[in-house]
């Protein structure tokens, strides 16, 4: 009897695990009115994982490609619409766009360092870079400056190195038709430094 009650409750926890839980919606300011962000979860802890898509006109885009998202994003006209764009390519994210890293938002609210995707103002002076991204006309479309996360990952050239976490600070392009292109980048800091800053 004991045995077949902790099976019932293995079964019903992996049940709970796997099932997608709302995490609520948001208006987001690349896309267009009507159109919002929707989160779903499941998991806790390391095992967490996110899934983003847009709901418009009552229908759900779960989608990662640029041409099926981009009729409900704003025109990318302005440095402000590239910024936001930005944004949105790595959120959802858009794996054709060629955006790479995962945000790392600004919280003013934090003293001394950040860590769970946030950076302080104490991380922000360390680094000399700005607390918000910027943009200026650039090359058909608008260069954008931010700071961003990138993952650990195998080298390319030598498969027993895996290259660290790092935190860099990103100049990317973005143009109107949703494509970006890096141009530069540089490391702030890198390793378990910059790990902290995962959201997992």
């Amino acid at each position: 009897m004991r045995r077949a009650s902790l099976l019932l409750l293995v079964l019903l926890a992996a049940g709970c695990a796997g099932k997608w839980r709302d995490a609520g919606t948001r208006t987001h300011p690349a896309l267009t009115d009507g159109a919002v962000l929707a989160t779903n979860e499941r998991g806790r802890g390391t095992s967490l994982e996110r899934r983003v898509s847009i709901i418009a006109d009552g229908e759900t885009i779960q989608s990662g490609a640029v041409d099926d998202i981009l009729p409900y994003v704003r025109p990318i006209e302005t440095a402000e619409a590239a910024i936001a764009y930005s944004d949105l390519a790595r959120e959802i994210p858009l794996i054709d766009s060629g955006a790479i890293g995962a945000l790392l938002r600004f919280d003013p609210s934090l003293a001394g360092s950040g860590g769970n995707g946030k950076f302080s103002r104490a991380d922000a002076a360390f680094w000399g870079v700005s607390t918000a991204p910027t943009a200026r006309p650039y090359g058909g479309g608008y260069e954008v400056t931010r700071v961003v996360l990138l993952t650990a990952v195998p080298d390319p050239d030598m498969p027993k190195w895996v290259q660290p976490w790092r935190v860099v600070l990103l100049k990317e392009v973005v143009f109107p038709d949703g494509r970006i292109r890096r141009v530069d980048h540089k490391t702030l800091t890198n390793g378990e430094d910059a790990a902290r800053f995962a959201t997992f």
